[in-house]
């Protein structure tokens, strides 16, 4: 049919690109499913796999989601590698909200491409949730151990599940089908799929029920007799979606010990995490954040959890004193050998606070310690100005730093 109507208008069909896929079925594996269509005089071919509009298709649902993921991961590495010359890089790199904004435009979409059709399982979510986390991890120059909850706050980014399930309810696909005529093909189809079909059926409407049955909305064949404006979709499919994604980090948040002082204020928005946004881009200010990262994801490794790791091998007291136990308020706050690093910059920060109308030295230690390791909660509650934020920030990487190296100096020294 397609040859004919071809001849008719006068163009030639690529014969390249004009192939024969014999779809497998899972319950008709004994039947031969090997047919042969002609294009005029001549067979087309058979073969395994071919690709287009950039959806590599194979003989099995299975193989279409194996080959895309994996095709996907592989051209989401090349656009990063691509943006190395950039500066897209943890260490000495572009500041962390550049970075991330840099993920979302370039390398997400490529991770992601084409998955609202396939809607992949857990096994696949996994490969793509893992490429994520470990290329996130990379640009705050956060290790691999580190709680891949703590990239979602950090970043604002949700888990691949989540925005596979954006782009399938709240995009192009669903709500383009409901607001169809009644007579359309497509809508058609997805009525008498979500008929005749069980709740156990890899039917790509199927899956949609079940996803709008999990956000707690409307069954998908209401959607179809009542289609909602896509302005009015689009925002409510967003908001509901980070809103439950947002509230299982918010809970499972506690789990963590080491996210004591990580705020998750933001997330309502999905927006990145406020530090990101104090205005401190220089070079030297970019250079001292790994260290408040690590420190504030309880991913920086003192003795307190070195004997988690090594149990009887190691001494939990301070390497440095030998009189506590080396945990992060001992680190920070108290040890002793390092008071010379310490009590010039926390008496500049102490004074700088004090002009602000905060007593430090009356606060107790959990709230001196989410004074330095993150600001932003008491900044918007006690409404500072952007200039008192910044200078209070660019103190508290300069001492964590200056506390780094001074104990990495003395460690190694011993």
């Amino acid at each position: 049919m397609a040859y004919d109507y071809a001849y008719i208008e006068g163009y030639d069909l690529q014969p390249t690109k004009s192939v024969v896929l014999n779809i497998s079925h899972k319950q008709r594996k004994q039947e031969s499913n090997n047919q042969t269509f002609k294009m005029g005089p001549n067979d087309m071919p058979s073969i395994e796999k071919a690709t287009h509009l950039g959806i590599i298709r194979t003989t099995s649902l299975k193989g279409n989601m194996i080959v895309n993921v994996e095709e996907n991961i592989k051209k989401a590495r090349r656009s990063a590698y691509s943006l190395l010359g950039g500066g897209f890089h943890g260490l000495n790199g572009l500041d962390v909200e550049t970075m991330v904004h840099l993920y979302k435009i370039y390398i997400s979409p490529v991770l992601l491409y084409g998955l609202e059709l396939i809607l992949p399982t857990t096994s696949s979510l996994t490969l793509l949730e893992n490429f994520q986390n470990k290329l996130l991890k990379q640009i705050l120059s956060l290790p691999t151990c580190v709680a891949d909850i703590t990239v979602n706050i950090l970043t604002g980014i949700l888990p691949i599940e989540a925005q596979v399930q954006i782009r399938a309810l709240g995009l192009l696909v669903f709500n383009n089908i409901c607001n169809q005529p009644d007579d359309s093909v497509e809508k058609s189809l997805a009525k008498r799929q979500l008929i005749i079909k069980n709740d156990e059926s890899s039917s790509w409407f199927i899956a949609i029920k079940h996803m709008l049955r999990k956000y707690d909305l409307q069954e998908a064949s209401w959607y179809l007799n009542n289609p909602v404006k896509k302005t009015v979709w689009t925002s409510t499919i967003k908001n509901t979606i980070y809103n439950h994604w947002n509230r299982s980090i918010v809970q499972f948040q506690p789990l963590y010990k080491g996210l004591n002082f990580l705020t998750t204020e933001h997330l309502r928005t999905g927006n990145i995490h406020p530090l990101f946004k104090i205005n401190c881009h220089s070079t030297i200010d970019t250079s001292r954040l790994p260290v408040k990262l690590k420190l504030l994801t309880g991913s920086y490794i003192l003795q307190s959890k070195r004997i988690r790791m090594y149990k009887d091998e190691t001494d939990p007291k301070c390497l440095l004193c030998a009189k506590e136990e080396e945990n992060i308020e001992h680190f920070i706050l108290k040890c002793e050998s390092l008071r010379i690093a310490r009590n010039a910059i926390l008496q500049e920060i102490t004074t700088t606070l004090n002009a602000m109308g905060i007593q430090f030295d009356e606060l107790s230690t959990n709230e001196k310690l989410q004074h330095i390791l993150d600001l932003t909660p008491i900044a918007k509650a006690k409404k500072l100005s952007p200039v008192s934020v910044v200078q209070i920030e660019r103190l508290t990487r300069r001492l964590l730093y200056q506390l780094l190296i001074a104990r990495y100096k003395m460690v190694c020294g011993q």
